[in-house]
Parts: C-alpha cells; structure tokens; sequence
C-alpha cells in the first residue's frame, strides 16, 4: 500500500498477475505454431475396428496433439510438434504395432497411384495349388496326392496371417481382429483333420483381402475426381485479379469464362454462361444459366461470360460437402 493509499501490484519482485497471463499465452502461441500436420497412408487399416486402435497408437506419443483418421483413403492425419516426435516415429509406431504405415511424400504418391494391381506372387501360387487339390475328389481317376496340396496353400498364405495376429495380440493395446480368427479356424480346421477346409479358409481370406484392395482404390479414385474439382482461384470483377477460392468472401463479385470453373456456389448478376454440371449431377447436357439464378462451385463454364456473387465461402461449397 502506498504513502498515497493506491494498492500497488508488482513491487517487491512478486510477478504481476497479467504478466503472467502474457506468459502463458506467448507459450500456448508458440507451441501451436511449432505443431506440424503429417499425413500417414496406413496400408494396414482394413476395417473400422482399427480406426481406434491407429488412434490410440499415435495419441499416446508425446508431442502429438490430434489424430483424425480416413479409413476409405487409408490416410491418418497427425497434428504434432516435430520437435518431440517426428514424422517417422509416427509410422515407426504404428509398424511396431502390426499396422503398416508409412510418412506420406506428396510428390511421389499422387502420380504413383495405382487403383488396380494383380494379387501377389504368394496368393497367386497359393491359390493354384488349392484349386488343383480338389482333383483328389475325381472319383474316376484317383488322385489323392493331390490332397497335400493343401499344405503348399497354407504354408504360402498362412505366415502372413499369423505375423499379422501375432502384432494383433502381443503389441499394446491387444486386439482380436480378423486375422486371429482366420488363423484360429485354419489350425482348428486341421486339428478336425479337414485339410482342405483348412487351406479354404486361409486361401479364400488372402483372396478377400486382395479384393477388398480393389475396391478401396476404385473409392480413392472416385474421391480424388471429386477433389480435382475443386477449383483453385477465382478472378476479381473490380481488379481483374486472381484470388484464391478459399479467400473469396461472401459478397464478392467475380468474372466467369469459357474452362473457368466456378470458384464458389453463387448468384449471376450479369450475363448467362453454359456450365458443365456433370461431374455433381450426371447430367451430360450442359445447363444455360442466366441471370439471377444460382451456379455451383466445381461445375464447368464451357461457354458464355457473366459476373457471380460468391453466396457461400469455399469450405461451404457443393463441392466441399461431397
């Protein structure tokens, strides 16, 4: 208290409690600016089931802040501080967990894509001997050798099931997937002393999981036509400049002609075009739009010019909702 009866803060080296606040917030500031978003492709995610364990895996390492998972692309999105986990260590842990993973490089994996590819060697020889042991069940002409075809099946496709469930139960947290199971009903099928069932189970699951590939890529193919939509910029009606469509504000007039695509849902205010509405309706006839009536970002002008109000911002887009 002071000769003039004014509580004084801050004397005697006791910190001042706003100074403390600053303190913290330039910490908070700093460590959100250090965070670093790495995006992994987790080959080994094949269900929902290991949705939560892939989160869990990367939410324990230190440093890591928020992991949002994509199962159709097989893509995991970590938000973490580089300084204290890098990116490696987070594909190092979902690999050490039975779950592979590796860093995403942008620039190789969107051209080396391949959203169809034969099964692999192992599947395929494993699945030639299987079907060649069903001709010890010709009763005209016996063949029963053939029946130890079976064990060149299981012993082709089998390891790789068994290596899968054992990092299925012996890594934190353990799980029973899918790959216990099989593994459980190949050897359980031998145990009975029906080796052909054994050997249907393992060959059918390698199969099944070479199909399944198949189809994810043709929905990883089909999400990424609709991402390439998604148009880039948009070109101001006063400056004749280009913007960026994710910086194009509600109220905004922008010029629209022949190739451009719409940067933004909106309203004409001039002019009529021809646009391209195939790619979100399926519609193949180009639709005429005149003024006053609305165009959806995405779609195509293919031929005309006219000038849009951006009714939306980008994130709320026709083609940012699919």
């Amino acid at each position: 208290l002071g000769s003039d009866g004014v509580l004084k803060v801050g004397g005697g080296g006791v910190p001042r409690l706003f100074d403390m606040d600053e303190k913290l917030i330039s910490k908070s500031e700093e460590a959100m600016w250090d965070l670093l978003e790495t995006s992994l492709i987790v080959n080994g995610m094949c269900c929902s089931n290991e949705v939560s364990t892939v989160r869990s895996c990367l939410m324990r390492l230190p440093g890591v802040e928020k992991v949002e998972v994509n199962l159709p692309l097989r893509l995991a999105y970590v938000n973490h501080n580089p300084k204290v986990t890098a990116p490696a260590q987070l594909a190092s842990a979902l690999n050490q967990a039975g779950i592979e993973a590796r860093v995403k490089l942008e620039v190789l994996d969107e051209g080396a894509q391949t959203y169809f590819e034969l099964p692999k060697w192992h599947i395929t020889l494993g699945f030639l001997c299987w079907a060649i042991s069903f001709l010890c069940h010709i009763p005209w002409e016996p063949l029963s050798y053939l029946v130890y075809l079976n064990y060149a099946a299981i012993a082709l496709i089998g390891p790789g099931i068994a290596y899968r469930a054992y990092k299925s139960l012996f890594n934190w947290p353990p799980r029973l997937d899918i790959n216990c199971l099989m593994l459980l009903a190949g050897i359980g099928a031998e145990r009975i002393g029906d080796l052909s069932e054994g050997a249907t189970v393992v060959v059918l699951f390698g199969l099944s999981s070479w199909l399944e590939h198949i189809a994810t890529s043709s929905v990883r193919k089909a999400i990424k036509a609709i991402v390439d939509l998604k148009p880039d910029i948009g070109i101001r009606s006063d400056t004749k400049e280009s913007i960026p469509a994710n910086d194009i504000p509600i109220g905004m007039l922008l010029d629209l002609g022949p190739g451009n695509r719409v940067p933004v849902d909106g309203v004409l205010t001039k002019g009529s075009v021809m646009v391209d509405t195939s790619m979100l309706t399926g519609e193949s006839v180009p639709d005429r739009v005149c003024e006053g009536e609305k165009v959806s970002g995405g779609t195509l002008i293919v031929d005309g010019s006219a000038q849009m109000e951006a009714t939306r911002v980008a994130g709320g887009s026709a083609v940012a909702k699919l």
